[in-house]
Protein backbone atom coordinates (compact mmCIF):
# COMPACT_ATOMS: atom_id res chain seq x y z
CA UNK A 1 0.00 0.00 0.00
CA UNK A 2 1.82 3.21 -1.37
CA UNK A 3 -1.05 6.04 -1.01
CA UNK A 4 -1.82 4.76 3.04
CA UNK A 5 -3.91 7.63 3.43
CA UNK A 6 -6.19 6.93 0.70
CA UNK A 7 -6.41 3.33 1.33
CA UNK A 8 -8.04 3.99 5.03
CA UNK A 9 -10.15 6.33 3.73
CA UNK A 10 -11.31 3.56 1.18
CA UNK A 11 -11.67 1.25 4.05
CA UNK A 12 -13.51 3.47 5.99
CA UNK A 13 -16.53 3.64 3.34
CA UNK A 14 -16.34 -0.15 3.35
CA UNK A 15 -17.00 0.01 7.25
CA UNK A 16 -19.58 2.27 6.56
CA UNK A 17 -21.28 0.37 4.27
CA UNK A 18 -20.99 -3.23 6.50
CA UNK A 19 -19.34 -3.89 10.02
CA UNK A 20 -16.41 -6.22 9.38
CA UNK A 21 -13.36 -6.83 11.88
CA UNK A 22 -10.45 -7.56 10.37
CA UNK A 23 -10.85 -4.25 8.45
CA UNK A 24 -11.42 -2.80 11.52
CA UNK A 25 -7.89 -4.29 12.76
CA UNK A 26 -6.17 -3.59 9.70
CA UNK A 27 -7.12 0.16 9.87
CA UNK A 28 -6.12 0.63 13.12
CA UNK A 29 -2.38 -1.28 12.39
CA UNK A 30 -2.00 1.60 9.27
CA UNK A 31 -2.50 4.56 11.63
CA UNK A 32 -0.36 3.06 14.40
CA UNK A 33 2.46 2.51 11.64
CA UNK A 34 1.57 5.76 10.41
CA UNK A 35 1.93 7.25 13.85
CA UNK A 36 5.32 5.79 14.40
CA UNK A 37 6.93 5.47 11.01
CA UNK A 38 9.53 8.37 11.55
CA UNK A 39 10.94 6.36 14.88
CA UNK A 40 10.41 3.32 12.75
CA UNK A 41 12.60 4.34 9.65
CA UNK A 42 15.49 6.51 12.11
CA UNK A 43 15.11 2.43 13.84
CA UNK A 44 15.80 0.91 10.27
CA UNK A 45 18.91 3.76 9.36
CA UNK A 46 20.51 2.92 12.63
CA UNK A 47 20.78 -0.84 11.81
CA UNK A 48 21.94 -0.19 8.37
CA UNK A 49 25.42 1.48 9.77
CA UNK A 50 25.76 -1.12 12.62
CA UNK A 51 25.24 -4.45 10.46
CA UNK A 52 28.07 -5.62 8.34
CA UNK A 53 25.33 -8.69 6.57
CA UNK A 54 25.02 -6.46 2.95
CA UNK A 55 21.54 -8.70 2.26
CA UNK A 56 20.42 -7.05 5.54
CA UNK A 57 21.30 -3.46 4.33
CA UNK A 58 19.67 -4.28 1.21
CA UNK A 59 16.48 -5.27 3.13
CA UNK A 60 16.45 -2.67 5.79
CA UNK A 61 17.54 0.53 2.67
CA UNK A 62 14.10 -0.99 0.88
CA UNK A 63 11.99 -0.94 3.91
CA UNK A 64 13.38 2.54 5.04
CA UNK A 65 12.67 4.52 1.69
CA UNK A 66 9.31 2.23 0.71
CA UNK A 67 7.98 3.40 4.88
CA UNK A 68 9.14 7.14 4.27
CA UNK A 69 7.00 6.95 0.47
CA UNK A 70 3.96 5.76 1.88
CA UNK A 71 3.72 8.74 4.64
CA UNK A 72 6.16 11.48 2.82
CA UNK A 73 6.23 11.29 -0.81
CA UNK A 74 8.10 14.48 -1.05
CA UNK A 75 11.03 13.67 1.33
CA UNK A 76 14.77 13.92 -0.46
CA UNK A 77 16.40 10.49 0.87
CA UNK A 78 13.88 8.42 -0.85
CA UNK A 79 15.77 8.00 -4.29
CA UNK A 80 19.23 8.20 -3.00
CA UNK A 81 17.99 5.06 -0.55
CA UNK A 82 16.32 3.37 -3.52
CA UNK A 83 19.33 3.75 -5.86
CA UNK A 84 21.78 2.16 -3.43
CA UNK A 85 19.34 -1.07 -3.53
CA UNK A 86 19.47 -1.15 -6.77
CA UNK A 87 23.30 -0.83 -6.94
CA UNK A 88 23.71 -3.53 -4.52
CA UNK A 89 21.17 -5.63 -6.30
CA UNK A 90 20.57 -4.36 -9.51
CA UNK A 91 17.37 -7.06 -10.15
CA UNK A 92 15.85 -5.65 -7.05
CA UNK A 93 12.40 -5.38 -8.91
CA UNK A 94 10.54 -3.51 -5.81
CA UNK A 95 12.87 -0.70 -5.54
CA UNK A 96 13.02 -0.07 -8.90
CA UNK A 97 9.51 -0.51 -9.46
CA UNK A 98 9.52 1.95 -6.36
CA UNK A 99 11.75 4.08 -8.27
CA UNK A 100 10.40 4.51 -11.54
CA UNK A 101 7.00 5.74 -9.58
CA UNK A 102 8.85 8.36 -7.80
CA UNK A 103 10.84 9.75 -10.55
CA UNK A 104 7.40 10.17 -12.69
CA UNK A 105 5.71 11.55 -9.96
CA UNK A 106 8.26 13.91 -9.73
CA UNK A 107 8.51 14.42 -13.91
CA UNK A 108 11.94 13.63 -13.36
CA UNK A 109 12.24 11.89 -16.80
CA UNK A 110 15.21 11.82 -18.21
CA UNK A 111 16.08 10.34 -14.93
CA UNK A 112 13.10 8.27 -15.27
CA UNK A 113 14.54 6.67 -19.11
CA UNK A 114 17.90 6.32 -17.80
CA UNK A 115 16.43 3.79 -14.89
CA UNK A 116 14.28 2.20 -17.21
CA UNK A 117 17.55 1.42 -19.42
CA UNK A 118 19.89 0.31 -16.69
CA UNK A 119 16.79 -2.15 -15.46
CA UNK A 120 16.43 -3.75 -18.73
CA UNK A 121 19.52 -5.06 -18.68
CA UNK A 122 18.39 -7.52 -15.55
CA UNK A 123 15.21 -8.56 -16.98
CA UNK A 124 15.04 -11.82 -17.68
CA UNK A 125 11.58 -12.46 -19.48
CA UNK A 126 11.90 -10.66 -23.15
CA UNK A 127 8.48 -9.15 -22.80
CA UNK A 128 9.90 -7.45 -19.30
CA UNK A 129 12.76 -6.50 -20.80
CA UNK A 130 10.86 -4.78 -23.97
CA UNK A 131 8.31 -3.49 -21.45
CA UNK A 132 11.01 -1.10 -19.94
CA UNK A 133 12.57 -0.27 -23.49
CA UNK A 134 9.47 0.72 -24.69
CA UNK A 135 8.81 2.66 -21.63
CA UNK A 136 12.04 4.52 -21.83
CA UNK A 137 11.43 4.92 -25.82
CA UNK A 138 8.24 6.70 -24.71
CA UNK A 139 9.77 9.55 -22.89
CA UNK A 140 12.46 10.02 -25.72
CA UNK A 141 9.61 10.60 -28.26
CA UNK A 142 6.45 12.05 -26.53
CA UNK A 143 8.12 13.73 -23.50
CA UNK A 144 11.97 14.54 -24.89
CA UNK A 145 11.41 15.09 -28.50
CA UNK A 146 14.16 12.84 -29.16
CA UNK A 147 13.36 10.41 -32.33
CA UNK A 148 16.67 9.24 -32.82
CA UNK A 149 17.49 7.87 -29.35
CA UNK A 150 13.74 6.54 -29.10
CA UNK A 151 14.31 4.71 -32.59
CA UNK A 152 17.97 3.32 -31.27
CA UNK A 153 15.54 1.54 -28.49
CA UNK A 154 12.68 0.19 -30.33
CA UNK A 155 15.40 -1.33 -32.88
CA UNK A 156 17.09 -3.17 -30.35
CA UNK A 157 13.67 -4.77 -28.56
CA UNK A 158 13.35 -5.84 -32.71
CA UNK A 159 16.74 -7.92 -32.11
CA UNK A 160 15.19 -9.75 -29.97
CA UNK A 161 11.50 -10.09 -30.89
CA UNK A 162 11.48 -8.74 -34.29
CA UNK A 163 7.34 -8.76 -34.58
CA UNK A 164 6.93 -6.17 -31.80
CA UNK A 165 3.93 -3.96 -32.52
CA UNK A 166 4.75 -0.79 -31.19
CA UNK A 167 8.40 -0.95 -32.05
CA UNK A 168 7.75 -1.65 -35.71
CA UNK A 169 4.71 1.02 -35.96
CA UNK A 170 7.32 3.85 -34.59
CA UNK A 171 10.24 2.57 -37.03
CA UNK A 172 7.97 2.29 -40.31
CA UNK A 173 7.22 5.98 -40.05
CA UNK A 174 10.79 6.75 -38.44
CA UNK A 175 12.33 5.39 -41.56
CA UNK A 176 10.16 6.56 -43.80
CA UNK A 177 10.20 10.24 -42.66
CA UNK A 178 14.08 9.35 -43.51
CA UNK A 179 13.41 7.76 -46.62
CA UNK A 180 15.39 4.75 -45.67
CA UNK A 181 13.70 2.36 -47.60
CA UNK A 182 16.65 -0.32 -46.99
CA UNK A 183 15.88 -0.24 -43.29
CA UNK A 184 12.12 -0.38 -43.79
CA UNK A 185 11.77 -3.03 -45.62
CA UNK A 186 14.53 -4.85 -43.30
CA UNK A 187 11.68 -4.39 -40.37
CA UNK A 188 9.20 -5.90 -42.41
CA UNK A 189 10.87 -8.89 -43.97
CA UNK A 190 12.60 -9.57 -40.25
CA UNK A 191 8.92 -9.78 -38.56
CA UNK A 192 7.67 -11.80 -41.52
CA UNK A 193 10.62 -14.23 -40.79
CA UNK A 194 9.62 -14.26 -37.68
CA UNK A 195 6.25 -14.95 -37.90
CA UNK A 196 3.79 -15.16 -34.74
CA UNK A 197 0.85 -14.01 -33.54
CA UNK A 198 1.74 -10.19 -33.29
CA UNK A 199 2.77 -9.88 -37.06
CA UNK A 200 -0.01 -9.54 -39.41
CA UNK A 201 1.99 -11.56 -42.81
CA UNK A 202 -0.53 -9.84 -45.77
CA UNK A 203 0.08 -5.68 -44.06
CA UNK A 204 4.21 -6.74 -43.93
CA UNK A 205 3.87 -8.27 -47.26
CA UNK A 206 2.06 -5.76 -48.56
CA UNK A 207 4.33 -2.84 -47.18
CA UNK A 208 7.60 -4.51 -48.55
CA UNK A 209 6.18 -5.08 -52.38
CA UNK A 210 4.39 -1.27 -52.26
CA UNK A 211 8.05 0.33 -50.89
CA UNK A 212 9.54 -1.72 -53.76
CA UNK A 213 7.11 -1.17 -56.44
CA UNK A 214 6.22 2.88 -56.02
CA UNK A 215 9.29 4.21 -53.83
CA UNK A 216 12.22 2.13 -55.33
CA UNK A 217 10.64 1.48 -58.80
CA UNK A 218 12.15 -2.23 -58.30
CA UNK A 219 9.25 -3.93 -59.98
CA UNK A 220 11.36 -7.60 -59.83
CA UNK A 221 11.72 -7.24 -56.08
CA UNK A 222 7.85 -6.37 -55.67
CA UNK A 223 6.78 -9.05 -57.84
CA UNK A 224 8.28 -11.54 -55.66
CA UNK A 225 5.95 -9.93 -52.64
CA UNK A 226 3.05 -9.57 -54.57
CA UNK A 227 3.26 -13.14 -55.41
CA UNK A 228 3.04 -14.08 -51.93
CA UNK A 229 0.06 -11.89 -51.38
CA UNK A 230 -1.76 -13.24 -54.45
CA UNK A 231 -1.83 -16.66 -53.02
CA UNK A 232 -3.16 -15.47 -49.75
CA UNK A 233 -5.34 -13.15 -51.49
CA UNK A 234 -5.73 -12.87 -55.22
CA UNK A 235 -8.80 -10.83 -55.31
CA UNK A 236 -6.67 -7.84 -53.04
CA UNK A 237 -6.61 -4.64 -54.39
CA UNK A 238 -3.15 -4.16 -54.69
CA UNK A 239 -2.07 -7.67 -56.46
CA UNK A 240 -4.73 -6.40 -59.15
CA UNK A 241 -3.08 -2.73 -59.90
CA UNK A 242 0.18 -4.08 -59.78
CA UNK A 243 -0.09 -7.66 -62.51
CA UNK A 244 -2.30 -5.37 -64.27
CA UNK A 245 0.62 -3.28 -64.72
CA UNK A 246 3.16 -5.55 -64.55
CA UNK A 247 1.95 -8.13 -67.23
CA UNK A 248 1.46 -5.05 -69.70
CA UNK A 249 4.83 -3.72 -69.11
CA UNK A 250 6.24 -7.07 -69.83
CA UNK A 251 4.02 -7.57 -73.12
CA UNK A 252 5.46 -3.94 -74.46
CA UNK A 253 8.90 -5.01 -73.75
CA UNK A 254 8.44 -8.19 -76.12
CA UNK A 255 9.19 -7.63 -80.28
CA UNK A 256 5.78 -7.92 -81.95
CA UNK A 257 5.92 -11.81 -84.06
CA UNK A 258 2.37 -11.42 -85.45
CA UNK A 259 3.25 -8.66 -88.09
CA UNK A 260 6.45 -9.91 -89.67
CA UNK A 261 4.83 -13.88 -90.55
CA UNK A 262 1.70 -12.83 -92.45
CA UNK A 263 1.75 -14.10 -95.79
CA UNK A 264 4.20 -16.07 -95.77
CA UNK A 265 2.26 -19.69 -97.34
CA UNK A 266 1.38 -18.51 -100.91
CA UNK A 267 2.70 -16.67 -103.69
CA UNK A 268 6.44 -15.48 -104.45
CA UNK A 269 9.39 -14.73 -101.84
CA UNK A 270 10.15 -10.90 -103.22
CA UNK A 271 6.31 -10.56 -103.19
CA UNK A 272 5.37 -11.59 -99.69
CA UNK A 273 8.53 -9.57 -98.22
CA UNK A 274 7.22 -6.47 -100.04
CA UNK A 275 3.75 -6.58 -98.70
CA UNK A 276 4.89 -7.48 -95.02
CA UNK A 277 7.37 -4.50 -95.51
CA UNK A 278 3.96 -2.36 -96.87
CA UNK A 279 1.86 -3.81 -94.21
CA UNK A 280 4.21 -2.92 -91.33
CA UNK A 281 4.75 0.56 -93.10
CA UNK A 282 1.11 1.20 -93.13
CA UNK A 283 -0.61 -0.38 -90.28
CA UNK A 284 1.88 -0.22 -86.87
CA UNK A 285 1.68 -2.87 -84.31
CA UNK A 286 -0.57 -1.37 -81.47
CA UNK A 287 1.36 -0.99 -78.13
CA UNK A 288 0.73 -1.53 -74.83
CA UNK A 289 1.72 1.79 -74.41
CA UNK A 290 -1.36 3.55 -76.66
CA UNK A 291 -3.44 0.80 -73.85
CA UNK A 292 -2.29 2.19 -70.70
CA UNK A 293 -1.95 5.90 -72.18
CA UNK A 294 -6.41 5.31 -71.97
CA UNK A 295 -6.59 3.29 -68.73
CA UNK A 296 -7.16 4.79 -65.85
CA UNK A 297 -4.52 6.34 -63.16
CA UNK A 298 -2.76 4.19 -61.08
CA UNK A 299 -2.91 4.79 -57.89
CA UNK A 300 -0.03 5.75 -55.69
CA UNK A 301 -1.55 5.77 -52.11
CA UNK A 302 0.70 2.94 -50.16
CA UNK A 303 -2.08 2.22 -47.41
CA UNK A 304 -3.00 -0.92 -46.56
CA UNK A 305 -6.93 -1.46 -47.60
CA UNK A 306 -9.07 -2.52 -44.25
CA UNK A 307 -11.10 -5.04 -46.06
CA UNK A 308 -9.72 -7.49 -48.59
CA UNK A 309 -12.14 -8.64 -51.28
CA UNK A 310 -13.47 -12.14 -51.12
CA UNK A 311 -13.13 -14.22 -54.09
CA UNK A 312 -17.19 -15.69 -55.21
CA UNK A 313 -15.58 -18.62 -55.44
Amino acid sequence: LFDQKTAIDRYKESLSLAPDEKLTNLIAEIELERDNWKELVETYLAQIEETQDESLKIHLMFNAAERTYKNDRRAKEIPSLLYKVIEKEPGHYKAGRLLMCLLEERSQFEDLAALRIRLAEQCQEKDQRASMLSGAARIFADIQNDADSAGVLYAEILDFIPGHGEAIQFLAKYYEDRQDWDHLISVYEDALKAGGDDVDEMAMLVQIAMTHWRIRKDEASAEKYFRRLRDMAPEHASVIEFYKNYSAEKEDSQPSKAKKSSGNKNGDKKSKTAASESVLAEEPPQTTAETLANAEPVSTDMSIPTEVPVSAD
